[in-house]
C-alpha cells in the first residue's frame, strides 16, 4: 500500500524540489498532480528533465493507477485480504485494515504473526495505526492455514475486546473476518455471525442501539435503509453529522446525520432530537452545534468542509450541486481536482457557476490517448500514415499536457482555459436565496453593537462584561493594537494587545500546549469572544462559564530552576488576608528578604530604552535567586506555602 507522505517525500528528493513545496502543491491540486500537472511546481530545466524520467518510471507501476478498494462486504474483505496475505501459508497472521468514511482502504498493517492470543494483540498497537492514518473504521482479518474457519474462544475474546476499545476511541470495528488458507473464497464473518451484533453497517454509517439511560447514542439519518449485509446510501451530494457542542464538551457525543440539501422544518427536528434548546442539570441551555463528520458523494469535498461551516452555506452548496446534471456533476468533480477556487464552501458555490472555464475530455485517460486525440482527431500535427506506428503519441501528449497545465482525472483529461472566474456569491447571508435558508430568521437579523465577552485582567478574577464591537472599543479594552489568537478547540478567539509584552505590560495569564507545557504568557488585559462566519460574536452562556473557570484565578510568575512557573493566586491566600502583591513580590522584588507586600524595595530606573523582554526580566530574577542558596530554598518554601490550601 502506498504511503502518501513517504511518496511525496521521495518525489521531492528525486525531482530536486523542496519537500514543503511538494506537500503544499499536493494539498492544493491533489497528489496525482505531481505526476499529471506539475508544471507549476517545476522551476528549472533540471527539475523538468528529472520529472520526465520519473513519470516514465511511474507509468510502469500498476499500483499507482488503481484506486484503493472499497470493502463493502465480507466477500470484498476476503478477496482483498487473500491477495494481501498470499505470501503467508503456514502461519496464522492478523491484519488490521484502516478505512475512511466510505469504507475505502487507507492502509493496512500486520498486527501479529504466529498463534494469535490476547497477550500479543494489544488494542494500543492496532488503534495507534488507525489514529495515524486518520481512519474512520477498521476491519480485522486473520487466516487459518488449516482451512477450518471455526473461531476459537481466543478469537472471540480478542474481537470483543477490540470492539469495546474502538467504542472508546470513536473508531468502529466493522468486522473480524477469518479467511481460509486452502479455499480462497471461504470466510467466517464475526459480524454476520452476530458476535458484533451492535454493528449495523458495512457502508457509510454506523447505527448503534439507543442508550436511553445516558442519552448519548448516535442518531442515524432516515436516508439509510438496511438491505441484508450491505446498506443503501442516500444520493444526497453529502451528509453531515450535526453534533451538540455542549454535550460534546461534557463528554457525550450526541448528534444526527443530516442529508443536504434539507429544509428548515427537518433541521429543527434534528435540533430537537439532539437537545439544542434544552437545558442541562445546571440550567445551561444547549445552543451551539458543530459538525463532527461528513459523508460525501464527491470525495474531494472532504478536504474543504470543516467543523463550523454555516449550515445555510452547506445547504446552498448542496442545492447547487443537486441542480447540476449528471454530466455537469462529473465536470464539477473534475474541476475540483485542478481549480484554484476550492478553498472554501463559498469558492465551491461559485465553482458551480464557472464550469465553462474548465474543459473536460471524457475517455482521455493517459498521455497516449491525449496525443492521439490532438493528432488523429484534431489534426494538430500531421503524421504520415506510414509513420504512425512509429510515432510516440505518449511523448507528444505529455508535452501538450505540461504546456497547457492539463491533468488526468477519473472523468478524463481536464484543463483550465483561464477565462474570468465570476463571483456571484460573496459569502454574505443576503446573497443566499431565501428558499435555501434553513437556520435563523428569514430576514437578516440586526447586528448588535455590543459583545458579551469574558474579560481577563492582570491581578483580577475573570469576569463577564459587555463591550462595544467597533474596532476603537476593542483596542481600548486591551490598551493598543489588537491581536487575535486562536488557541482553543471551541469557536472562540482570544483578543490581546499585539505588543503587550514588548511594551512591558503586566504579565497576565499563561497559555499551555496540549501536553500541559507552558509556552507563552500574555501581557496586559485580554478578552475571550465567540466566533461566527462573520467574525467576533458574543460568548454563549456555556462558553462563558467554561472559560471563566479556566481563567478565574490571577497568576504570578517565577523562574524556578530555569523553568518558568505560573502560580495561581488562590482563595486560600485571600482567607489568610494576603493579597496577590505579596505573592508577586517573590518573583519581582530585587531583595527577597524584604517581603512586605509592596513592590517598592528598589525604585524603577527611568529610562528611554526599549523595555527588556519577559525572558530577560525572569533571567534577572533567577540571578538574584542564585545569589544566596539558603535564601533561595527559603523563598521556594514560602511560594509553596502561598499556593497550598489552608489546612483546617
Amino acid at each position: 500500500m502506498i504511503n502518501e507522505a513517504r511518496y511525496i517525500q521521495s518525489y521531492a528528493k528525486i525531482i530536486g524540489v523542496k519537500e514543503e513545496a511538494a506537500i503544499s502543491y499536493a494539498q492544493k491540486k491533489g497528489t496525482l498532480a505531481l505526476i499529471n500537472n506539475a508544471s507549476g511546481l517545476l522551476t528549472t530545466k533540471t527539475q523538468r528533465e528529472k520529472h520526465k524520467a520519473f513519470v516514465d518510471l511511474y507509468r510502469m507501476s500498476s499500483e499507482l493507477h488503481h484506486e484503493n478498494p472499497v470493502l463493502s462486504s465480507p466477500e470484498a474483505v476476503t478477496s482483498f485480504m487473500q491477495s494481501v496475505m498470499e505470501h503467508i501459508h503456514d502461519k496464522e497472521a492478523m491484519m488490521a485494515v484502516f478505512l475512511d468514511t466510505k469504507n475505502r482502504v487507507i492502509d493496512y498493517e500486520e498486527v501479529s504473526l504466529g498463534t494469535i492470543n490476547s497477550s500479543i494483540v494489544h488494542p494500543r498497537e492496532i488503534f495507534r495505526g488507525a489514529v495515524i492514518n486518520k481512519a474512520n473504521a477498521i476491519i480485522l482479518c486473520h487466516n487459518h492455514p488449516s482451512g477450518d474457519l471455526t473461531p476459537s474462544g481466543e478469537d472471540k475474546t480478542i474481537t470483543l475486546r477490540l470492539k469495546e476499545a474502538g467504542k472508546l476511541m470513536g473508531i468502529e470495528v466493522l468486522d473480524h473476518v477469518i479467511i481460509s488458507g486452502i479455499e480462497k473464497d471461504r470466510y467466517y464473518s464475526f459480524k454476520e455471525s452476530g458476535v458484533l451484533e451492535e454493528t449495523a453497517r458495512y457502508g457509510n454509517k454506523i447505527q448503534k442501539e439507543t442508550d436511553k439511560e445516558n442519552k448519548s447514542a448516535l442518531s442515524v439519518s432516515s436516508s439509510i435503509k438496511e438491505t441484508g449485509t450491505n446498506y443503501e446510501v442516500t444520493d444526497a451530494p453529502f451528509e453531515a453529522f450535526i453534533t451538540n457542542l455542549g454535550k460534546y464538551n461534557e463528554g457525550e457525543l450526541v448528534g444526527e446525520w443530516v442529508a443536504f440539501p434539507t429544509d428548515r422544518e427537518s433541521l429543527q427536528e434534528v435540533f430537537k432530537h439532539i437537545g439544542i434548546g434544552s437545558e442541562n442539570e445546571l440550567g445551561t441551555v444547549y445552543e451551539e452545534i458543530f459538525i463532527s463528520d461528513y459523508d460525501c458523494r464527491i470525495g474531494n469535498l472532504y478536504n474543504v468542509l470543516g467543523e463550523y461551516e454555516s449550515l445555510n452555506e452547506l445547504n446552498y452548496l448542496a442545492s447547487k450541486i443537486e441542480e447540476l446534471s449528471e454530466s455537469e456533476k462529473e465536470h464539477f468533480e473534475a474541476a475540483m481536482e485542478i481549480s484554484d477556487y476550492t478553498g472554501s464552501v463559498k469558492d465551491l458555490i461559485n465553482l458551480t457557476e464557472n464550469l465553462d472555464r474548465y474543459e473536460v475530455y471524457p475517455g482521455i485517460e493517459d498521455y497516449d490517448d491525449l496525443g492521439r486525440m490532438y493528432i488523429d482527431e484534431y489534426g494538430i500535427l500531421e503524421v504520415p500514415d506510414h509513420l504512425k506506428n512509429y510515432f510516440d503519441y505518449a511523448a507528444y501528449g505529455r508535452d501538450v499536457a505540461m504546456d497547457e497545465g492539463g491533468s488526468f482525472t477519473s472523468y478524463g483529461y481536464i484543463r483550465d482555459n483561464y477565462d474570468t472566474f465570476r463571483e456571484f456569491y460573496h459569502g454574505n447571508r443576503e446573497d443566499i436565496p431565501e428558499e435555501y435558508l434553513i437556520t435563523g430568521s428569514i430576514e437578516e437579523p440586526e447586528k448588535s453593537d455590543t459583545l458579551t465577552v469574558l474579560m481577563v485582567e492582570p491581578g483580577k478574577e475573570a469576569y463577564v462584561t459587555e463591550i462595544k464591537s467597533d474596532i476603537s472599543s476593542l483596542k481600548a479594552q486591551v490598551g493598543g493594537l489588537i491581536e487575535s489568537v486562536y488557541v482553543f478547540h471551541d469557536p472562540v478567539v482570544l483578543v490581546c494587545n499585539d505588543e503587550g509584552k514588548i511594551n512591558g505590560m503586566e504579565l497576565n495569564r499563561a497559555l499551555y500546549d496540549e501536553n500541559g507545557n507552558l509556552y507563552d504568557i500574555i501581557g496586559g488585559p485580554f478578552f475571550i469572544a465567540g466566533l461566527s462566519e462573520d467574525g467576533f460574536t458574543s460568548l454563549s452562556t456555556e462558553l462563558c462559564n467554561k472559560y471563566q473557570e479556566r481563567f478565574k484565578a490571577p497568576e504570578i510568575f517565577a523562574n524556578i530552576g530555569g523553568e518558568i512557573v505560573a502560580i495561581p493566586v488562590t482563595a486560600s491566600i485571600q482567607e489568610k488576608k494576603e493579597n496577590y502583591l505579596r505573592a508577586a513580590e517573590l518573583s519581582q522584588e530585587q531583595n527577597y528578604n524584604m517581603i512586605d507586600g509592596q513592590l517598592n524595595n528598589i525604585a524603577p530606573k527611568k529610562t528611554h530604552e526599549k523595555p527588556s523582554s519577559v525572558l530577560a526580566r525572569l533571567k534577572e530574577n533567577e540571578a538574584m535567586i542564585q545569589k544566596n542558596a539558603a535564601e533561595k530554598k527559603q523563598d521556594i518554601s514560602k511560594i509553596k506555602k502561598l499556593i497550598e490550601p489552608e489546612r483546617s
